[in-house]
């Protein structure tokens, strides 16, 4: 593939506004048009040369294209956004909202990535080989449509609602999870490889959540599954996953679809979701684990 190299420099105090960073937009350019593409800086237009040195070799086609930026991107937001096709590398951290509205493609974050990572996305591949913050695969506030398509791979942990209102695709997070994933899901597969904080699945219509750790916290109207309370390597978006779970059929307080959606929580750390099991702390004292586990995803890897 052909790169076009982007290296950072001049960093703001205020964030990046740099969309038009897609292997879509880069396509068919020199590296002096590259060069001159607006970008923004709060409420002014600037030029990308300002704040990236551009190098590499151009290509005419966006899917033979790789865009690399070869350092912290910790203050440019929305690079990747509705790219759909080529490829985007980040040797660093990244800022909000990468590759949203994403439908093709694969964007590779080689550090962690700020809250909204994969928002809306309909397809392509987004891996983030540390952290996620906040609303990873779900959607922007005001809106009630989240990811609907494609693959979000995080190698860490991520923060509040992973996949809120999520219609479709797959979202898995090797780490923990904080609260509210999968509030509002309408559909798609969430795995989660550690613990889930409170309120998992809040309202959802359909889809699958399974979570390989802790439950810390369920709402009530989640209930026991009619197929029965163990389920033995249940396939979870056309995978396999070995292992004893409970399953929970939720949200029984969401009328449309009562029931419809479906969580497994693992049967060696869950016990406690049992009736008459010993719960998790009441919500009030919840408030320490979280802030230390909001400040551990924060961190850098």
């Amino acid at each position: 593939m052909h790169e076009i190299i982007l290296t950072p420099k001049n960093q703001s105090l205020i964030s990046l506004e740099a969309e038009v960073i897609t292997p879509d937009n880069f396509a068919g350019k020199s590296l002096g048009d590259v060069e001159n593409m607006v970008i923004y800086r709060g409420n002014m237009s600037v030029q990308l040369k300002e704040h990236f040195d551009v190098s590499g070799t151009p290509c005419e086609t966006a899917e033979r294209l790789r865009i690399v930026i070869d350092g912290d991107a910790s203050r440019t937001k929305r690079i990747g956004e509705k790219m759909s096709c080529g490829e985007i590398v980040i040797r660093g951290n990244v800022d909000m909202h990468v590759g949203a509205e994403m439908t093709g493609g694969k964007i590779t974050v080689e550090g962690s990535a700020d809250n909204y990572a994969g928002r809306e996305m309909t397809g392509g591949i987004i891996h983030i080989k540390c952290n996620a913050l906040h609303y990873a695969g779900g959607t922007a506030r005001g809106k009630k449509r989240g990811m609907a398509g494609g693959t979000l791979l995080i190698d860490g942990s991520a923060g509040d609602h992973v996949g809120n209102f999520m219609y479709g695709g797959n979202i898995k997070v090797e780490g923990n999870v904080g609260q509210c994933a999968g509030t509002h899901m309408r559909g798609g597969t969430i795995i989660i490889g550690g613990n889930a904080f409170s309120r998992i699945g809040s309202e959802m219509a359909t889809g699958t959540i399974l979570v390989k750790g802790k439950v810390h916290l369920t709402t009530a109207s989640l209930g026991y599954g009619s197929i029965g309370r163990i389920v033995r390597d249940p396939e979870v978006g056309g995978t396999m996953v070995r292992g004893e779970f409970y399953e929970l059929r939720g949200d029984l307080g969401y009328e449309p679809k009562c029931g419809s959606g479906v969580i497994y929580a693992s049967v060696e750390h869950n016990e406690h979701i049992l009736p008459g099991g010993a719960d998790m702390p009441p919500k009030r004292n919840m408030l320490p684990y979280l802030k230390i586990y909001h400040s551990e995803i924060r961190g850098r890897c």
